[in-house]
């Protein structure tokens, strides 16, 4: 069993990560909730609340620049909002000319995210990465925009988040990057804030699928690139693509577990890449909390 961390590193982790981001997105969220009735202004009100809590968490644990425009992992606070705004957008322009710019809209922003993301080297192997960065948060975005479409409440989809966020958090406290688990945690934290709010005042968590599609693959390509660990590549990869099991739930004979009748069923499929990839971690490396 892997040892626990101490108490004042956990309640470091609480007081200066976890409160400040669940909470400053729940505050926010309730209050567009009860401020406005209009389901664009929630929508993209959703959006604000999610960045706020971004910003709350990274403005006391000091995580990430403000304004970085460098290609890499130092960008991540800017090109989730990014994501954010063209998640939101994506939604209230196709919804005026009828659904059909949604999808090219998202993959425009998850192209744009992932070449902003990227780090820099030799323009061939750059170029590879931003499209497979670009394709893996598209099709994350994909898996959990069709899972919100289906009518699914807010609960499953943050339900799937927070095993998500969990799991990426894992693999990177394994590969030894304290910094980059706590931004895992960081995204995760305001999303649960956001959504236990959803969860309340059943408000919708479409527009903010996209932030979490590209920030946890890119943080994981960060984390395989910029850490010095025995923590095999198969365990950044398996977490990055966790939510593309949700795609296999369309596959003829898995289809009828994706219904309402199985609402556990898409947690479950998101669990297996999550679980492997940290077993995988775990029997590559050891965890050291200096004591």
């Amino acid at each position: 069993m892997p040892p626990l961390p101490p108490w004042p590193l956990v309640q470091s982790l609480l007081v200066s990560l976890l409160l400040p981001s669940f909470v400053a997105g729940g505050v926010l969220m309730a209050g567009i909730g009860r401020v406005t009735p209009s389901a664009r202004a929630r929508m993209a009100g959703t959006a604000l609340a999610l960045a706020a809590g971004l910003a709350a968490g990274n403005f006391f644990r000091e995580l990430l620049p403000w304004g970085s425009l460098e290609p890499g992992w130092s960008s991540l606070f800017p090109a989730s909002l990014l994501t954010l705004g063209g998640g939101v957008f994506a939604l209230l322009f196709s919804a005026r000319a009828g659904g059909r710019w949604e999808l090219p809209i998202r993959v425009g922003t998850a192209a744009l995210g992932a070449a902003w993301l990227t780090p820099g080297g030799p323009i061939l192997m750059r170029l590879g990465t931003v499209l497979l960065l670009a394709a893996v948060t598209v099709l994350n975005w994909e898996a959990l925009h069709r899972l919100g479409n289906k009518g699914v409440p807010p609960s499953p989809l943050l339900a799937l988040v927070i095993p998500w966020g969990g799991a990426a958090a894992g693999v990177l406290i394994y590969a030894h990057s304290a910094r980059f688990s706590d931004l895992a945690v960081l995204m995760t934290s305001s999303l649960c804030g956001v959504g236990a709010v959803a969860i309340l005042r059943k408000l919708d968590l479409m527009g903010v699928c996209g932030a979490p599609a590209l920030f946890f693959p890119a943080l994981l390509l960060g984390g395989a690139t910029n850490t010095f660990s025995e923590v095999p590549n198969a365990s950044f990869a398996l977490v990055a693509l966790a939510p593309c099991a949700l795609l296999l739930l369309r596959v003829p004979p898995l289809r009828h577990w994706s219904g309402s009748t199985h609402p556990a069923a898409p947690v479950v499929a998101l669990l297996v890449p999550c679980a492997v990839a940290i077993v995988l971690a775990m029997r590559a490396e050891s965890l050291d909390f200096g004591g």
